[in-house]
């Protein structure tokens, strides 16, 4: 995230006592249809996918995301 955020190093104090790192597995799911966040995400290697299932049970990816590369 330096590469990309350019803060202060007490600025990077306070988000590293804040921040947790969290590793999941594949197709883990984050968060449950009808729940709250309580957490903000980043995305560090890999990627993420925010999708909708409908009545049939079609999937429908409304947002995707990719680990920056440099």
């Amino acid at each position: 995230m330096a590469q990309s955020i350019n803060l202060t190093e007490e600025q990077w104090a306070f988000v590293l006592n804040c921040c947790k790192p969290k590793k999941t597995k594949r197709n883990e799911k984050l968060l449950e249809k009808g729940k709250i966040s309580q957490y903000m995400y980043f995305v560090i290697k890999g990627c993420l996918r925010i999708f909708l299932i409908d009545d049939e049970g079609q999937e429908a990816t409304r947002f995707l995301t990719l680990s920056m590369v440099c």
